[in-house]
């Protein structure tokens, strides 16, 4: 008996050691990645690949789409795709995005780069967080419709839709890893918007109308 209830001490004081240690690594863990990592690499956290097309006319954090996007816009679709240093996701798809763009993106930090696909033109901002100004890193932000819980390689294609009876720009975003024809699909979709669109888009009026849209 006396043996028996010995073993339960000892099983009590393993337990309440243990929770305590898991408590205390939680906290570490919650305070170093809130003081240290702003953008998560998907693929380091064992996250699958989201590939649901969701267009969204307002930006992510409610801010103004920079004039450089209107601009463009005028020209055809903008492709954004963001990318950290450490992150095996990113790399590869530096290589299928390479392949459709027809350029080099190894140990590129920030390239702008035009392609014609299924008949507009696609501007490419390839863009990597921990090499890029100020303003380029807000971009992020603009698009990360998750919050917190986005993360790197994103993707963001902005395009033309219809809301209200007027043409304005809208986007979608997708993370982790995409394959080829998955991303080709994308640009498809997104060009297709941008060809029903573009005849009745006014690049001029377009901040002025978002600060009341929703």
């Amino acid at each position: 008996m006396r043996k028996f209830f010995a073993i339960q001490v000892t099983l009590i004081i393993l337990f309440s050691g243990l929770l305590s240690y898991v408590t205390l690594a939680t906290d570490v863990y919650d305070r170093v990645k809130t003081g240290i990592v702003s953008v998560i690499c998907l693929s380091c956290i064992k996250m699958k690949p989201a590939f649901e097309i969701k267009f969204f006319f307002r930006t992510a954090n409610l801010e103004n789409y920079p004039s450089f996007i209107l601009e463009n816009l005028s020209n055809g679709i903008i492709f954004l795709h963001f990318r950290v240093d450490s992150c095996k996701s990113c790399d590869y798809l530096d290589e299928v995005i390479s392949d459709i763009f027809k350029c080099n993106l190894k140990r590129t930090h920030y390239l702008v780069t035009t392609s014609k696909l299924y008949g507009v033109n696609v501007t490419l901002f390839h863009i990597n967080l921990d090499h890029v100004s100020k303003d380029k890193k807000s971009l992020y932000n603009l698009f990360n419709v998750m919050g917190s819980k986005g993360g790197v390689p994103m993707i963001s294609i902005i395009t033309l839709g219809r809301k209200n009876e007027s043409v304005a720009p809208c986007y979608a975003t997708l993370y982790g890893y995409q394959k080829k024809d998955r991303i080709l699909d994308f640009i498809r979709e997104c060009s297709k918007l941008y060809l029903e669109n573009f005849k009745d888009f006014k690049p001029s009026l377009q901040n002025h109308r978002l600060k009341g849209d929703h």
